[in-house]
């Protein structure tokens, strides 16, 4: 048996998500009732039952895999596998390339094969910006960079 998520519009303006176990793979049609318990373990609490009809099945896929390092992000490698990508995140700085960022760093890029590409733009381009203390674009009209300090 796979296991089937089921999306079911439970009403007008309310969309809801049931994971159920061990169905047959059926990926659309009717089913019939079913009981909804209200606490993880499946304990009974409020116990509600529910009629489920035309519904759409989506499969879950539980043959991922892969494993990572903390605090990088996670990418797919291959089409089920999943790996470390460049960006790192330790909860305070963000850096690509780099797994231990300068302190004081919001964020940082570390290279010794690429650079940092910023915005390119026209004057009027620039121009017509919401100006924030800060900004950086690279003016395509007069071939310099063009920074904004307020």
């Amino acid at each position: 048996m796979k296991k089937i998520l089921l999306l079911l519009l439970l009403s007008s303006s309310l969309f809801g998500q049931i994971k159920i176990k061990d169905l047959p793979t059926t990926t659309t049609g009717s089913v019939g009732d079913f009981l909804l318990k209200d606490d993880a373990a499946g304990v009974p609490g409020s116990t509600k039952k529910i009629s489920i009809t035309n519904f759409l099945a989506t499969y879950i896929p539980n043959d991922i895999i892969g494993s990572g390092t903390i605090n990088y992000i996670p990418k797919f490698t291959a089409t089920k596998t999943i790996g470390n990508s460049l960006i790192f995140d330790n909860g305070t700085s963000v850096a690509i390339g780099n797994a231990t960022p300068t302190a004081s760093t919001a964020f940082e890029i570390k290279s010794t094969t690429g650079s940092l590409l910023v915005p390119r733009m026209t004057t009027a381009q620039i121009t017509a910006l919401t100006k924030i203390a800060g900004m950086v674009q690279y003016n395509s009209t007069k071939n310099l960079f063009s920074i904004y300090t307020g």
